[in-house]
Formats: structure tokens, sequence, C-alpha cells
């Protein structure tokens, strides 16, 4: 894991004009996907999106619906998707859906099926 602080300084090379790769060298990055990401969440979280967040955020199964019915609606890519609704990770949108695919994805106990019958 990187600091902010190297995330930032790392941004702030990229920006005034250095190569991923250069930066990728010098800061021993794995991949130039790592640099874009971190951009990304700077543009939508501001330093923020910078800091290593270890609280897990809960999103309850109709937002999740609605992520997966936006992407494959408009037939964005999950970094699109992800973006459109200020999420961190694409992988959690791809995870929903493969979930919801294989019949894993399912409403949390606290969420009725019967309440849904029952305001019709």
């Amino acid at each position: 894991m990187f600091s902010a602080k190297i995330k930032q300084q790392v941004l702030s090379k990229y920006l005034q004009g250095n190569s991923s790769l250069l930066l990728m060298k010098k800061y021993d990055i794995k991949g130039s996907a790592t640099i874009y990401q971190w951009l990304t969440q700077f543009e939508i979280f501001g330093i923020q999106g910078l800091e290593n967040c270890r609280r897990k955020t809960f999103y309850d199964y109709s937002f999740k619906i609605k992520v997966i019915k936006w992407r494959q609606e408009h037939h964005a890519s999950y970094p699109v998707t992800v973006t459109h609704f200020r999420l961190k990770q694409p992988m959690m949108a791809w995870d929903w859906e493969r979930r919801l695919i294989e019949g894993r994805l399912k409403p949390s106990k606290g969420w009725s099926l019967k309440m849904t019958d029952k305001s019709k």
C-alpha cells in the first residue's frame, strides 16, 4: 500500500508531465492502471480519495441493482459506472453483477419481498 502522501507526490509529478512509466519505476508501482485509478479517485473525492480507508461502506440491495441496471442500459464499462455512482473500486460493480448472475446477490435479511407485495 502507498501512503496518501506518496500518492499525492506521484500525481503531482504526473500532472506536471512526468510519464507514468518513469513514475512506476521510481516509486515501484506495479502497473500504470494504479496511477490512473489514483487520479480518478482524486478527481472524484479530492484528497480524501487518496487516503487508505479501511472502513467498509454498506450498500443496500436496491442500490446495487440500480448500479447494475444503469451499467447495462448505458453499455458502460465498470470504471465509468463506478465514477458515475461515486464508488471507489470498479471491482465492486463487477462483483455485484457477477453475484446477481450467479444468483448469489440477494436482499439483506432486513429486507423482505413480502413487504413489496403488500405495498402493491
